[in-house]
């Protein structure tokens, strides 16, 4: 009998040591789970923890998968990952979003345009369709499409600082007749937006040049 309890406690201590390890380790980030930046911000790396109820801490064989670009608007997802010296795994993933500061004017707008111009037939007050993009590169600033209602293939960039906006010159290709245009204006709100603008045809017998004031209310 004495001998038989030997054998079975044996037999008990080699399955307890035989016993497979199926349980992952833990990882935590450090910092936040959702971080927010504006275009150029510094993306400071946290980085994250792992420990394992086996093997300890895990910490320095983290992996992590992904990247912030800072000079572009986006989401980005970092994924860390880890695994313990039995081949069970564990992740976590942080959200990184880069955005502008002009994002809110996004949208399609109406136009109401009153023009005065050299050239006859662009004189009146001009109703249209125009949208606005933001710059997924550069930080404050917008895309107005079919700007003066000249075709949507013409866009005219402009800066926003706080509520003003201006149009730098530029001379935005796919007009008829090719011009320089320069600007200025308001933010009022977010559903309305007031420019003035200039236009100059250089390429025109005469320079004639258009000047126009135009109201922006978001559809």
């Amino acid at each position: 009998m004495r001998k038989f309890f030997f054998i079975l406690s044996i037999a008990v201590f080699t399955l307890s040591c035989d016993k497979q390890d199926t349980t992952p380790p833990t990882i935590t980030l450090n910092g936040a789970e959702n971080i927010s930046l504006y275009l150029y911000q510094t993306y400071t790396e946290a980085g994250a923890e792992a420990t394992d109820e086996k093997d300890g801490n895990l910490t320095s064989f983290i992996e992590r998968k992904g990247s912030v670009n800072t000079t572009q608007t986006g989401l980005y997802v970092l994924t860390y990952e880890v695994a313990d010296f039995a081949g069970n795994t564990a992740n976590v993933k942080r959200y990184v979003t880069i955005k502008s500061h002009v994002e809110y004017l996004a949208g399609n707008f109406q136009a109401a345009d009153t023009i005065n111009s050299s050239i006859t037939n662009n004189n009146g007050i001009f109703n249209y369709s125009t949208s606005i993009y933001f710059s997924t590169f550069t930080d404050s600033q917008i895309v107005i499409q079919n700007f003066g209602n000249k075709g949507n293939t013409v866009s005219v960039l402009a800066s926003v600082n706080g509520n003003a906006i201006t149009i730098s010159a530029q001379s935005p290709t796919g007009m008829q007749v090719q011009g320089q245009i320069t600007g200025s204006g308001t933010v009022v709100n977010n559903n309305l937006i007031r420019l003035q603008y200039y236009i100059d045809y250089p390429s025109v017998p005469g320079g004639p040049e258009d000047t126009a004031k135009v109201s922006l209310s978001r559809q």
